[in-house]
């Protein structure tokens, strides 16, 4: 047999007292307990060869020993994954008995998690001949773990989520009061009103706090995890009043604000109100992000239609998004503003609106490399569905 050259010129080597080659019942023994055992045994010699292999080891890389037993490391494992093991060449050389663990992409087995261990085989205590592999795949185990580990993430968001649909219930009952007052007084002032500016000033007043106790009743709806109320929209309708109610900080922020919006866009399914929260969250955020800039602030705000969708983007030329942070900005508490400066559920509250209305949202670095971009996608209508497949043929 292929591995009868070990078993009979080796072992005897290194054992004590008599050397005398074994007994044929003895190497099937010996044999049968290292086929038995849950992992890869190889012996390999200095020339880089396969001089003994168990069972686990041919099951694993799908050979038979005809197959690797006298063939290069390299022709058995793969260009890849020989360059990794190889760099342990010369420590094993030297004596030093060499464990790593990691990924690695085999020829035959693929890409897989192990744990290695290369002892230095040297028989009568002399220079060593060789080493003896011992591996295990742990690439199951490995996969397991990330997988827990990304459970363990969901219901940390759960939480997370959780405390936010709470703390919004509050805030939302505590602004019910003072915003019930504001539309008391602004429908007063209407009615009142002496001279056509006041009225409209008033009538500005009245329908932003009208605005404002609608978002909070949505606000209650989310937080008892009802689905937004949605009726036909039209996005760049959405995105004009957000900017007509952010008009006057932004310009007193001296932020210079350039709109591109799509005169076909397709119509949506939606609550405005919501979604115009969404708006003013994102360019709020952009907004503040230009306050640390010394030169021009530029602020630009696109529609488009994309297939079935509607997209909105909406672009700063500020400090932007680290990358390593640019998935973590949605989470609920997350922020990278200083104490007092905010909350860290403003991004996470738009994320929950995006993905309550079937979208999605994304930021990314801004197109000139300077600043961030913060992409809105959302389904359009069925109507504006089929119109987007008849224009496309």
């Amino acid at each position: 047999m292929a591995d009868s050259a070990l078993f009979d010129s080796r072992i005897p080597e290194a054992g004590a007292g008599d050397t005398s080659a074994l007994r044929e019942p003895d190497l099937a023994l010996l044999r049968t307990i290292l086929d038995s055992i849950p992992g890869r045994v190889a012996f390999v010699d200095f020339a880089n060869r396969y001089v003994y292999v168990n069972r686990e080891f041919l099951a694993f890389h799908g050979r038979t020993a005809d197959q690797v037993i006298g063939r290069h490391v390299r022709d058995v494992l793969g260009e890849a994954a020989y360059r990794q093991v190889s760099v342990y060449n010369e420590r094993i050389r030297a004596g030093e008995v060499v464990r790593w663990e990691g990924w690695i992409t085999y020829a035959s087995a693929g890409r897989r998690y192990v744990q290695q261990t290369y002892t230095p085989y040297s028989p009568g205590g002399g220079a060593p001949q060789g080493n003896i592999a011992f591996g295990r795949d742990l690439t199951d185990l490995k996969l397991a773990e990330a997988e827990i580990e990304r459970q363990r993430s969901r219901i940390a968001d759960i939480e997370r989520l959780s405390a936010m649909g709470a703390l919004l219930a509050g805030v939302a009952h505590e602004l019910n009061n003072p915003l019930a007052i504001v539309l008391a007084q602004s429908t007063l002032l209407v009615e009142r009103a002496t001279t056509e500016d006041v009225r409209a000033r008033a009538e500005r007043i009245q329908a932003a706090a009208e605005r404002s106790g609608r978002i909070v009743r949505s606000f209650l709806g989310m937080a008892r995890e009802a689905a937004p109320t949605r009726r036909p929209a039209q996005l760049n309708e959405i995105v004009r009043a957000a900017l007509d109610m952010m008009g006057y900080g932004l310009r007193g922020a001296g932020v210079t604000v350039k709109t591109h919006l799509d005169p076909d866009l397709p119509s949506i399914e939606a609550d405005a109100d919501l979604l115009g929260q969404v708006v003013s969250n994102l360019v709020l955020n952009a907004q503040q992000a230009l306050s640390s800039l010394d030169g021009a602030r530029l602020l630009s705000l696109r529609t488009r239609r994309d297939g079935g969708s509607v997209v909105l983007e909406i672009e700063d030329n500020g400090p932007g998004v680290p990358p390593a942070i640019a998935q973590r900005i949605f989470e609920p508490y997350f922020t990278t503003k200083g104490p007092g400066a905010g909350t860290g559920i403003g991004l996470a509250l738009c994320r929950n609106i995006v993905a309550a209305h079937g979208g999605t949202i994304a930021a990314e670095p801004a197109r000139g490399g300077a600043g961030a971009l913060f992409r809105v996608t959302l389904p359009a209508s069925p109507a504006g569905r089929q119109g987007a497949t008849a224009a496309g043929g």
